[in-house]
């Protein structure tokens, strides 16, 4: 999302993309655009505290979160007659 789509006032979501991002996007919360300037945007959260982050960690509309496929397992499984021995 490039600086100049977004408008102060306009409510977005903050989004973990980016290993920079400010660790209140893990909680995905609503914001407000205070500012935009190049590709940096300083948004408000619902608490008042004003967050400066790229303008990939922010999206308008929330992700799909619907829950993965578990992972294989990373072992393959012992074969017949053989056990594994803990290491301590």
């Amino acid at each position: 999302m490039a600086a100049r789509e977004l408008k102060a006032g306009e409510y977005v979501y903050l989004v973990p993309t980016l290993p920079t991002v400010p660790s209140a996007a893990y909680r995905r919360p609503l914001c407000e655009v205070v500012t935009t300037y190049g590709e940096r945007v300083r948004v408000a959260l619902g608490d008042g505290t004003e967050i400066e982050t790229d303008t990939r960690n922010v999206v308008r509309t929330l992700p799909d979160l619907t829950p993965r496929d578990p992972r294989p397992c990373p072992r393959r499984p012992m074969p017949d007659g053989f056990e594994e021995v803990p290491l301590w």
